[in-house]
């Protein structure tokens, strides 16, 4: 992890705003928001990587929405899986 928001000894650092910034995300249950600010909080290629994966986007992002398919189609929607 990088960026400006990590403490000399490597524990994320983040102020009263950013925090609340990413508590009204997870309330509101937006993965890929959460992830996005996360990225742009800290340079992580991790939250890059889930960001795409939330929200459906680019190649990494397909296979999570077919593999998302193929467990729907073997195991039925709303078991709390997915």
């Amino acid at each position: 992890m990088t960026g400006n928001n990590v403490a000399p000894n490597g524990e994320a650092a983040l102020t009263e705003k950013e925090v609340a910034v990413l508590q009204a995300l997870s309330d509101a249950h937006d993965r890929g928001g959460f992830y996005m600010a996360y990225n742009a909080m800290f340079d992580s290629d991790e939250a890059a990587l889930q960001s795409r994966v939330a929200t459906f986007s680019g190649p990494v992002g397909g296979v999570a929405l077919g593999a998302n398919r193929l467990l729907q189609f073997a195991f039925g929607p709303g078991l709390g899986i997915l």
